[in-house]
């Protein structure tokens, strides 16, 4: 049977197996944590890159892959959603830190 916690989880990893994208001619803007975690893929940027035919930028910001969703770290993120957002469907400036068109 199970806790609570581990169905969720096995639910989890079926639907993210099972998850097929398909291509994307969208501005993609990939932002990614400093500190790397040697259990996460070291280039998941690569999968992203993959299956978009639209401009790639990719970020990085303080903190790892939790600790950048909190304060401080997170200022970080949201000053690159929202100049990311306001520039609509213009293509993403090339002087931006990591900046890739794929």
């Amino acid at each position: 049977e199970g806790s609570p916690l581990r169905q969720i989880s096995l639910v989890h990893a079926q639907a993210f197996s099972a998850y097929a994208p398909g291509r994307s001619r969208v501005p993609l803007v990939y932002i990614r944590a400093r500190e790397r975690d040697e259990v996460l893929e070291p280039h998941a940027e690569s999968w992203w890159m993959d299956h978009t035919d639209g401009p790639f930028s990719m970020h990085n910001v303080p903190g790892n892959h939790f600790t950048m969703m909190e304060s401080p770290h997170v200022g970080a993120v949201a000053h690159l959603v929202r100049q990311n957002l306001s520039r609509g469907g213009e293509r993403l400036h090339p002087q931006s830190e990591g900046a890739r068109s794929h």
